[in-house]
């Protein structure tokens, strides 16, 4: 892919899927799609913006490609473990609801692990979970709750694997009363935010994709979500230099507190 090439993708994609590229750091969005067009077997980058042109399934699964996915519940147990037994103490407030948004939740196996956490917290007695993505196929899974492979829940405990899933032959499905306990919407992280005052945002695995303009407008936008004493659980790759965020003071590795 030539630099003139790449110019041209990321205009074509912004007006065909509504992803701005600019925002992802250039030399990984190149190999990946790069290696897309040779997933796709096309002659080239022009016949294949052809393509995108007069096709619009090929354009909804060039969005998808893009929007990365890699996840399953409970992923890196021992932060979860550390999110329930140190974290969670630290953002419940006696009388209120636990509110929690899983941002950039993909398949939700994000949110869903959140209810489970929740469910087998006796303290916790009300929360609300809500699921966002940009990934409107993604969110048709997490609604639906499954299928999930035996991959995307191998971390999870058995015993509340066997509580709150059932499993037929297309895999695990998340049982109704848990499924009922998270909302899902479709949000673009680099466009919008929640204006609600959450306990808890979690967004991991997704800031290392992004330029550092990008991030520092993602990790506002997430931070202006938190009421003052809520925590923000990033992924364990992920860092955030002091200073770097106003309003944010570091609690451990992948945990941030919001300060006023």
């Amino acid at each position: 892919m030539t630099d003139t090439e790449f110019i041209l993708i990321k205009k074509r994609l912004r007006a065909l899927t509504g992803i701005d590229l600019e925002s992802y750091k250039s030399p990984q969005m190149r190999r990946r799609l790069d290696g897309y067009l040779e997933r796709v077997r096309a002659p080239s980058w022009a016949e294949f913006l052809r393509t995108l042109d007069r096709d619009p399934q090929a354009v909804r699964q060039l969005r998808d490609f893009l929007t990365i996915n890699v996840t399953n519940f409970f992923r890196d147990r021992p932060k979860w473990e550390e999110l329930r037994t140190r974290i969670v103490p630290l953002t419940r407030r006696t009388g209120h609801a636990l509110r929690a948004w899983s941002a950039a939740c993909s398949i939700g196996a994000e949110p869903f692990s959140l209810a489970v956490l929740f469910q087998e917290d006796p303290s916790i007695w009300r929360y609300s979970i809500l699921g966002t993505d940009i990934d409107r196929d993604a969110l048709e899974k997490a609604r639906a709750g499954g299928p999930y492979t035996v991959d995307e829940v191998k971390e999870m405990d058995q015993v509340w694997l066997a509580r709150y899933f059932r499993r037929d032959g297309a895999g695990y499905w998340v049982q109704p009363p848990l499924r009922q306990r998270v909302e899902f919407a479709e949000k673009d992280l680099l466009r919008s935010t929640a204006k609600e005052e959450f306990d808890l945002v979690v967004c991991r695995n997704v800031l290392i994709y992004f330029t550092e303009d990008a991030k520092d407008q993602v990790l506002r936008g997430l931070v202006q979500a938190l009421r003052i004493g809520g925590v923000l659980f990033i992924g364990a790759t992920e860092s955030i230099p002091s200073g770097r965020i106003g309003g944010l003071e570091r609690v451990s590795l992948s945990f941030y507190k919001r300060v006023a």
